[in-house]
């Protein structure tokens, strides 16, 4: 049902995690104005702590510094009722996750819309661990929890990456807390320890991301957290090269240096991905093909899956198809 909080309306929930929860809402102004908008609405205990509330204000700023098409963008922070949130840009469509819940066993994504998805999220993250730095090299934005979840696929195609600066909110003061956050399968061996994290702990992530979408496998995940945990510190899982031989060589080079324990390596010998994608991806006539192109073939992707009720499978092989009611932020 519909609520009011402050000028905005809430609709339906489309979110929610360790920190708040997502709401579509509309947001109203003078002369009749409104616009759709998502609010990540910090949950009634973290709200009540002096710290966490300064550290998501930092951190959502900094957020809103981020304008890049490849980035959910954050338009502001407020607090109303005693209940800090932030205003973020609507995207219609699902999150990666749900689309990989969404196949069959031995489905997944063609090697054409895996590579536009990854290229996407590789061109966001260049954007946030760029923003800010400095002739000493530091400075930039890192996400600390890239993973399927906050990686958006929008109806009319788009890929955009969410959640920047909110895993460091929940860090604490330090990137070094000994706290473990984001989704566990996904981390750094570094984060993992509470050390002190850089722009390669991102790296880390999209490369295991990169294997599960070229593979249909997470490299990693075990029936338990112990195995998971140290399958990811001692590097065990089968080549991408035997679980993924139709994956170009150039990518496989590339992922083979960003999925390395990244405490071995010093920030000068950081790969940067989206160069290794703008390559060999581009010239592909696909991306060029009116009904035939990745973008079409992703918007039809999160046009499939509905986000209301029991999710649905898709079945490509029998071309059936259903279009998505719901929407995610």
């Amino acid at each position: 049902m519909d609520r009011s909080f402050g000028n905005y309306i809430l609709h339906e929930r489309v979110g929610i995690g360790g920190m708040g929860e997502v709401f579509r809402a509309t947001k109203h102004g003078p002369d009749g104005f409104e616009v759709q908008v998502a609010l990540k609405v910090i949950l009634p205990h973290l709200a009540r702590e002096d710290s966490f509330r300064r550290r998501f204000s930092r951190e959502a700023r900094l957020a809103a510094s981020l304008k890049h098409p490849n980035i959910v963008q954050v338009n502001g922070f407020d607090i109303i009722d005693e209940i800090p949130f932030i205003e973020m840009e609507y995207v219609p469509g699902v999150d990666l996750r749900r689309i990989l819940r969404s196949f069959d066993g031995g489905e997944k994504l063609s090697l054409d819309e895996s590579f536009a998805v990854l290229y996407a999220a590789a061109r966001g993250l260049e954007h946030a661990h760029r923003h800010g730095v400095g002739k000493n090299g530091e400075g930039g934005i890192i996400h600390c929890d890239l993973n399927p979840h906050n990686i958006l696929i929008s109806t009319l195609g788009e890929v955009k990456v969410a959640d920047f600066g909110i895993a460091r909110a929940m860090l604490g003061d330090t990137a070094a807390s000994a706290t473990i956050r984001g989704k566990l399968a996904y981390m750094s061996p570094e984060q993992m320890e509470g050390r002190e994290l850089d722009r390669r702990t991102d790296l880390f992530s999209l490369g295991i991301i990169a294997y599960q979408l070229l593979s249909g496998t997470h490299p990693f995940e075990r029936g338990s957290e112990a195995a998971t945990i140290a399958a990811i510190g001692k590097a065990e899982h089968l080549s991408l090269r035997e679980s993924a031989p139709a994956c170009p060589y150039q990518f496989m080079n590339w992922w083979i240096s960003s999925s390395v324990s990244i405490r071995s390596r010093g920030p000068a010998t950081q790969p940067q991905p989206w160069r290794s994608f703008n390559r060999w991806f581009f010239p592909r006539p696909s991306l060029h093909s009116p009904t035939g192109s990745v973008l079409w073939r992703l918007r039809h992707q999160a046009q499939l899956i509905p986000l209301r009720s029991v999710p649905w499978r898709h079945r490509r092989s029998h071309g059936q198809g259903r279009r998505a009611s719901g929407r995610i932020c």
